[in-house]
């Protein structure tokens, strides 16, 4: 099986009393797995497309910018899966 997505991340501090502010970013993601019965395997491999910094007040977001994060990740997961007629529910491990 072949997943293909996009994700978008918004990092910022828990107790910011300025929502708006944090770091950006978006990612391609690519995610191969193999079911049996109610057990899968699969890595699923991200690429960073790209980030920014939301700041509207001065010195809210220090020390994280988007060029922190690595371009591309590998992520190895085992896991579980049980199908329902509408609705598939997994829980991974990895």
């Amino acid at each position: 099986m072949l997943d293909v997505g996009y994700g978008y991340n918004h990092l910022s501090f828990d107790s910011s009393p300025f929502p708006s502010t944090g770091v950006l970013t978006h990612w391609l993601n690519v995610n191969t797995k193999y079911i049996l019965y109610f057990l899968e395997a699969g890595v699923e491999y991200g690429v960073f497309l790209g980030g920014s910094v939301k700041n509207e007040k001065n010195g809210n977001v220090t020390g994280i910018t988007p060029n922190c994060y690595n371009r591309m990740h590998i992520k190895p997961y085992i896991g579980a899966v049980y199908p329902f007629q509408r609705l598939r529910v997994e829980a991974r491990f990895g």
